[in-house]
């Protein structure tokens, strides 16, 4: 019995694999916007585009990102300056794209990837203004940018990809404002889904696990936790210790740096098959730490979640005042 469970699940996969091989026509005339170019994910998926033939309007935040995307990329791509916290940004850049279009000409891809880590640590060492500035760039953001591009993609019944994370479904309790912007992405994204399917526009959403860019930076991490940890109040610092602070900052360089995946390309190619797939998937989960460890561990009992990641820590760092 169980070799034909297994049997059938192999052939499951492999007739889901091949009906989502073939690709919809005419790349070429095609637009797609990328927020987030300045580097990682969004600037590779303009390169790919790029070179696909694709044409591509990429969003940087900086002119030095601006100028090397620019140096880098052929014609097709046009680099264009857009804060995705800022309002007024956000409207200047859907008129630069809407100037740019052909007319009659819509946009056949939205990829939200711009996203930042922001602060860590527990929620007593943050601030409401370390949740704004996450929150302002992750899910704010990409539901101002959506909102203002989203006539241009009902006019090509184009695609939405947002990224989310794999700690949109399961949450790592050192980066809080974080995992909450990611959780909202996932949300408004389900909503968004149903709300464009009458459009004939579909969204898809990328649930990236771990992998090396400058948002995962093991020491610009660290140094956020000691921060962190530096603006809380006193009554609170005194409760953790400087021992503490020590322990948890050498355990989290440790164990980031044994999940973090080099392979980014993994990535962008799941946000050009949710773009360009004539039968894409809702969601990607991306990386064998995402696939076979954290979903698994979403659908556990939350109590059995809280018992592993204690597992997963040194169960020996602890905060000075629960040790009384």
């Amino acid at each position: 019995m169980f070799f034909y469970i297994v049997v059938g699940f192999v052939v499951y996969l492999v007739i889901d694999w091949l009906i989502r091989l073939p690709k919809v026509g005419g790349i070429t005339k095609k637009y797609v916007l990328i927020t987030g170019c300045d580097t990682g994910f969004g600037n590779l998926l303009a390169k790919k585009l790029d070179k696909m033939g694709c044409n591509v309007f990429a969003a940087c935040l900086t002119e030095k990102g601006q100028k090397d995307l620019d140096d880098e990329t052929s014609t097709r791509v046009d680099v264009f300056h857009m804060n995705v916290a800022d309002h007024q940004s956000v409207v200047d850049g859907a008129n630069y794209v809407k100037g740019k279009l052909p007319q009659g000409v819509g946009l056949w891809g939205l990829v939200n990837n711009a996203g930042l880590t922001g602060a860590l640590g527990p929620s007593e060492w943050l601030t409401l203004e370390d949740y704004n500035k996450v929150f302002s760039v992750n899910l704010l953001g990409l539901i101002d940018v959506t909102t203002e591009f989203q006539s241009l993609i009902k006019k090509a019944q184009g695609r939405i990809v947002n990224t989310a994370s794999i700690v949109g479904r399961v949450t790592i309790a050192a980066t809080v404002p974080y995992c909450i912007s990611k959780y909202g992405v996932e949300s408004f994204s389900d909503a968004l889904r149903f709300n464009l399917w009458a459009f004939k526009c579909s969204v898809h959403i990328i649930e990236p696990g771990f992998h090396k860019t400058s948002i995962t930076n093991v020491d610009l991490n660290v140094a956020s936790f000691r921060r962190s940890y530096n603006q809380a109040p006193q009554e609170v610092k005194d409760e953790y210790g400087d021992e503490f602070i020590d322990a948890a900052c050498g355990m989290m360089k440790e164990k980031t740096e044994q999940f973090l995946s080099p392979k980014l390309m993994d990535v962008v190619n799941a946000y050009s098959h949710a773009l360009f797939s004539v039968y894409p998937r809702n969601r990607y989960q991306v990386g064998s730490d995402s696939k076979l460890f954290f979903i698994p561990l979403s659908f556990m009992h939350s109590a059995f979640q809280d018992f592993f990641f204690r597992l997963l820590a040194n169960r020996d760092v602890k905060p000075k005042g629960a040790l009384r």
